[in-house]
């Protein structure tokens, strides 16, 4: 058998059966099995091992093979995020949704972004050259703060699926971590566009910015139309498959982040799908492993030797 293979399909398994184990384990803690299936990742994962010097299951290699199944996971629950903002959503809420959105980010950005700045500032002192120390410490304020206003959307999704809570608090919830996360993504770009990249034209910024929305929304018209003519369960399982791997396939290709594209890509079918909600209940049949293995890939390819080096910005950053 090829090698590389070998690789692959050991860790697949170990991942799996480690994620069983650790769901049960944090089920019996009273937890989220979310949190089992991050710690079973990271007790099975490869910077784990080097630790305590055991034998390899999961190799580096391997984690770089299984990404795709990552990729599809991510885009299926940015999918189900846009889909959140629903106009249905927004009128129920009225201006209170995005007064919540608005408070919410810029308060969470403010905070984080001056706690890491006055650190730098006035305690590290860390140089990032050719910049001054001023120039520095604003960078950091400024990229930390935008990082911290996205809500991790894949985390909250599982844990209200594991709850099955529904409500009108879990829809608020939902719709506020759709706008936070479009609002973290649309600033972040701008951001590197301003400030880190060389090429910081407006066209540059407008490209980024402007072609994973018309992608996403071209998919997002496309497939309620083929929707229309799909009877089957099955069928409206692989329409929905199919789009968010065309959409992350299409962002990959030209050099796309398929966050905003499979956001948009939900948004524009939560609204122009009469079937919306069959084509999600569909999904929500066979999606669950593939989320699973998500959680399973980011504990493995956590590396816990940097942790000792994330220092006081860390602190400050999480705190």
């Amino acid at each position: 058998m090829n090698n590389d293979f070998f690789q692959i399909i050991v860790a697949l398994a170990v991942l799996l059966m480690g994620a069983l184990i650790g769901g049960r384990l944090a089920m019996l803690c009273r937890i989220p099995r979310v949190t089992g299936y991050l710690l079973a990742g990271l007790v099975v994962g490869p910077s784990f091992t080097n630790i305590f010097g055991l034998p390899h299951l999961v190799t580096h290699f391997a984690l770089g093979e299984l990404r795709i199944i990552s990729d599809v996971a991510l885009a299926l629950i940015l999918m189900n995020i846009g889909g959140q903002l629903r106009t249905e959503n927004l009128r129920r809420w009225k201006h209170r949704i995005y007064l919540f959105s608005a408070g919410e980010a810029i308060t969470t950005g403010l905070l984080v972004g001056l706690a890491v700045f006055c650190v730098n500032q006035f305690v590290l002192q860390t140089l990032v050259a050719p910049l001054s120390l001023l120039q520095t410490s604003t960078l950091f304020a400024v990229f930390t703060g935008i990082i911290g206003i996205a809500t991790a959307p894949a985390a909250t999704l599982m844990v209200i699926r594991e709850y099955e809570a529904d409500g009108p608090v879990t829809n608020a919830l939902l719709t506020l971590v759709g706008l936070n996360n479009l609002i973290s993504a649309v600033t972040f770009a701008i951001a590197c566009q301003l400030l880190i990249s060389t090429d910081g034209s407006m066209t540059s910024l407008a490209y980024q910015l402007s072609l994973p929305l018309l992608l996403g929304c071209a998919l997002g018209f496309l497939a309620p139309v083929w929707a229309q003519r799909l009877e089957l369960s099955s069928e409206h399982k692989i329409l929905l498959l199919g789009s968010v791997t065309m959409a992350v396939a299409v962002s990959r290709a030209i050099e796309l982040q398929p966050l905003l594209t499979c956001m948009a890509l939900g948004m524009v079918l939560a609204n122009s799908s009469p079937r919306w909600h069959r084509l999600v209940k569909s999904l929500s049949e066979i999606d669950y492993p593939l989320y699973v293995v998500f959680f399973v890939l980011a504990g493995a390819t956590l590396h816990i030797e940097t942790l000792s080096h994330i220092g006081l910005l860390g602190v400050a950053y999480v705190l």
